[in-house]
């Protein structure tokens, strides 16, 4: 079965670009795979605070950033419009597990899972541990289990790591 250049040629209708709602950090790579922009344009829309909240998830602040989008900004992206503003608690805690209704000071979460929200690998999130950026509650066998990462350090990480301030 062979197509027909016409069939080529035309674009897909437009569809809303839809993440799947456990990803809450998306890589700025992605960003500019998606929208068509070039990366060291993404980085520019980023420093000039036209994409945020951003985040940095490098392992230190000094050195190479590894930035990364809240998805609700790639998601709503439009060129030339500028970003709604939301509160940076509310979009911390959309970026994190629900709490269900417990104290935050008890909750923990799954290293497995931060790498789903962060999009990022599981070196990341051991290379965080290391570096005192995370804090671990209790101990686990590295071989079989996720360590598990307390709720309030992810969240401080993630307020402590914002490019831009989303008010």
């Amino acid at each position: 079965m062979s197509a027909t250049a016409s069939t080529l040629a035309a674009p897909p209708e437009a569809v809303a670009l839809r993440l799947h709602p456990r990803r809450t950090l998306i890589p700025l790579e992605f960003f500019g795979i998606l929208h068509g922009v070039k990366l060291d344009d993404a980085l520019d829309l980023v420093d000039d605070f036209k994409l945020r909240p951003a985040f940095n998830l490098a392992t230190s602040v000094d050195g190479r950033r590894k930035i990364h989008l809240w998805r609700g900004c790639i998601e709503g992206y439009e060129p030339g419009r500028k970003m709604p503003r939301g509160k940076l608690a509310d979009i911390i805690a959309g970026i994190l597990p629900p709490l269900e209704g417990k104290p935050v000071a008890s909750v923990t979460v799954h290293g497995s899972e931060l790498t789903f929200r962060f999009c990022c690998c599981h070196k990341r999130i051991a290379d965080l541990l290391s570096a005192g950026e995370l804090c671990e509650v209790g101990s686990h066998n590295p071989i079989s289990q996720t360590p598990r990462i307390s709720y309030a350090s992810a969240a401080k990480f993630l307020e402590s790591r914002v490019i831009c301030r989303s008010s």
